[in-house]
């Protein structure tokens, strides 16, 4: 038994914006990690909407604007995503 289970989730599978896709992609995820869910007393979910340059730009205020989500997808496309011949994969392009 685990004491508390954390998933962390990028934004790439949300790829539509709209609640009936997201409710899908949702209960995809909790379904695929079902079996150890149920071994935990606890669970949370992180959801990183960020690349993380964020942390070191923010200054402690408040009001102060971050820029987040603006790239979805892969930050260094390959040449060539096995499977993927269009070229349409979370993988093989970034998504703005």
């Amino acid at each position: 038994m685990w004491r508390r289970i954390v998933l962390e989730v990028s934004l790439k599978p949300f790829f539509l914006d709209d609640a009936r896709q997201h409710q899908l992609v949702a209960r995809t995820i909790f379904t695929q990690w079902r079996s150890i869910i149920d071994q935990a007393d606890q669970l949370a979910v992180l959801i990183w909407a960020a690349d993380g340059s964020e942390i070191l730009d923010y200054r402690g205020h408040l009001d102060q604007s971050l820029e987040w989500a603006r790239y979805i997808g892969g930050a260094n496309p390959k040449d060539y995503v096995p499977g993927d011949p269009d070229g349409k994969a979370l993988h093989s392009r970034p998504a703005m």
